[in-house]
């Protein structure tokens, strides 16, 4: 694998707008052997909260889907087919991650790897000492942690199963463990999904959790993901105090040095994303114990080489650098199971 520099790589696919030459930067890559992939890891389909906002509140989805979860074999194979193509890991994406024993030790095998960005996504209840200082050693460079409220009350109904105070005690921890081991990483970042209940404490973030260092703050307006605790979904009558409450968080993230990330274009998601396209078809790489990357796929039994040639991936890319514009917003549409 031809190394490159992953921040340059990722500033370059902002500066480009034509998907057509991004998808023939993919194909180029994936012929030159250069890393260009997203992988987003859920080693085990289960929680051990039950957010409102989040299809595990749904008895309907959780009844048919939670469970499966990977062996560490399993894993260890989905590594050395994934891993060394990845610019970015992400362990944890929908689901817990911190619910499979040894995760730590996925970031061990991403680095081994040579992934230049690895990050973990969790609800920092379960965080532990030992574990935070194994992925310390690793070198874990993010962990996205959710809060969805800033006050207890709120946190600990939106987030049920969630204590305020244990969040609290382990981002100390996390900053004590990072002190010891004199560390700057892994860097911070609070993830906020907003409804109509929590909106008004969104700008409190940095005033409640700004102690812990957070180098981001990223704002997600809550989706539709079904059949959740949480039924206020319409936030149409919230956008003005949106957008004013996300005009006044990016200046005090200004005045702090913090990053923020947050959807100011769509928040109601009423149109179709046409620069996701290139990241759907090409980039991500959704990895968990009921599909890897793509339906009928098992890791055990065909390599990842393999199955890029059976399906024809280049030669898709290559189709799709070569699509007009219609046809390329007719892709943008295709669903995930056309895709993966």
């Amino acid at each position: 694998m031809i190394k490159a520099d992953s921040g340059t790589l990722l500033k370059l696919n902002a500066l480009i707008r034509s998907n057509r030459l991004k998808f023939a930067g993919v194909l180029a890559a994936d012929l030159l052997g250069i890393r260009y992939t997203i992988v987003r890891l859920d080693p085990v389909v289960a929680c051990n909260l039950r957010c409102a906002m989040c299809y595990f509140s749904d008895p309907g989805w959780y009844a048919g889907n939670a469970g499966p979860r990977f062996t560490p074999e399993q894993v260890e194979r989905i590594a050395g087919d994934f891993f060394p193509e990845a610019l970015q890991l992400f362990i944890g994406c929908g689901s817990e991650p911190t619910m499979w024993k040894g995760y730590p030790g996925i970031v061990g095998l991403a680095k081994r790897h040579g992934v230049p960005f690895v990050s973990l996504v969790t609800n920092a209840q379960l965080l532990t000492r030992p574990a935070v200082d194994e992925m310390l050693a690793h070198g874990l460079d993010e962990i996205v942690v959710s809060v969805h409220g800033t006050r207890a009350e709120t946190y600990e109904t939106l987030m049920k199963g969630a204590r305020w105070q244990r969040l609290h005690d382990n981002l100390a921890m996390l900053v004590e463990a990072k002190r010891a081991a004199g560390l700057e990483r892994p860097m911070l970042r609070l993830n906020y999904t907003v409804n109509n209940d929590n909106l008004a404490q969104m700008t409190a973030l940095l005033s409640v959790f700004g102690c812990y260092g957070p180098s981001t703050i990223q704002i997600r307006p809550m989706a539709d993901l079904g059949d959740t605790a949480y039924t206020d979904k319409d936030l149409r009558r919230s956008l003005d105090a949106y957008n004013a409450g996300i005009a006044r968080l990016r200046r005090d993230c200004e005045t702090a040095g913090v990053r923020l990330l947050a959807n100011t274009q769509d928040p109601l998601y009423r149109s179709e994303n046409q620069r996701a396209v290139v990241y759907e078809h090409a980039v991500l790489r959704y990895i968990g114990p009921q599909r890897v990357w793509r339906e009928g796929f098992d890791p055990m039994t065909e390599s990842y080489g393999m199955l890029k040639r059976r399906t024809g991936f280049r030669r898709s890319l290559l189709r799709w650098a070569a699509l007009g514009s219609s046809d390329l917003e007719r892709a943008s549409t295709l669903s995930t199971s056309d895709v993966f």
